[in-house]
């Protein structure tokens, strides 16, 4: 039977990008790094942002606002919170240039993904040492 899901199994496979890309392991095509890149960038974002949002409470809030609703929410909260919710600002800032945006304005390095898979492990081990959910019961 198969284990379910978890959002450190996207910073897993973030990880595991990150490495491939480093060591030019066998795992790509040459000619689509930056592509494995980007892949790994996006899911380094979304590990940290499942796991905090299901810390608050918002697992089934579905409407499109609700990445910023998380930052906002944790931002609002001081102290490790709004830590949190700036690091988590950041690494979305990163997802989107790596989702969205094509070079020549973005083009995407090696140390953009370390940057990304140390973010978002930095927000999980940092998220894991709070009080969930926050003592404030202001809803965003």
């Amino acid at each position: 039977m198969r284990r379910a899901f978890s959002p450190r199994d996207f910073l897993d496979l973030a990880t595991q990008i990150n490495k491939a890309v480093a060591t030019r392991e066998e795992l790509y095509v040459t000619n689509i790094e930056e592509a494995w890149i980007r892949t790994g960038i996006s899911r380094a974002y979304y590990a940290a942002f499942l796991y905090v949002r299901r810390l608050l409470g918002l697992s089934r809030y579905k409407k499109a606002d609700v990445h910023q609703r998380v930052i906002e929410r944790l931002k609002v909260e001081g102290g490790g919170y709004k830590y949190i919710g700036h690091r988590l600002s950041m690494l979305r800032s990163m997802r989107n240039k790596a989702d969205y945006d094509l070079p020549p304005a973005y083009v995407s390095t090696l140390r953009d993904l370390e940057r990304a898979v140390k973010l978002s492990t930095e927000i999980m081990n940092r998220a894991r040492r709070l009080r969930w959910p926050p003592r404030s019961t202001g809803a965003l």
